[in-house]
């Protein structure tokens, strides 16, 4: 069981747009004696862009999950993804 809940704990805030945002719940846990953070996010009918960080060149980046791991698509790869997911 969730010990706090803090919505968006304001650790995605200058990554996603408002909207995206609220799709994101952080919750924390304590298991065995130590606290553990779990992020949950709802499936998107469409695709979500990232912000750049600041300071980095670029204007919004495309991530997905691919089993455990996280990768960040380009070019062709990120169109046939699109593709394969949304029918875009």
């Amino acid at each position: 069981m969730p010990t706090e809940s803090y919505g968006n704990f304001g650790l995605i805030d200058g990554s996603l747009s408002a909207v995206t945002a609220q799709t994101v719940r952080i919750r924390f846990h304590s298991v065995a004696g130590r606290r553990i953070c779990a992020v949950t996010v709802a499936a998107s009918a469409k695709p979500v862009f990232a912000k750049a960080p600041k300071g980095s060149p670029g204007g919004s980046e495309f991530w997905v999950r691919i089993g455990n791991a996280t990768k960040q698509l380009h070019g062709e790869d990120m169109v046939d993804y699109q593709q394969q997911h949304w029918g875009t």
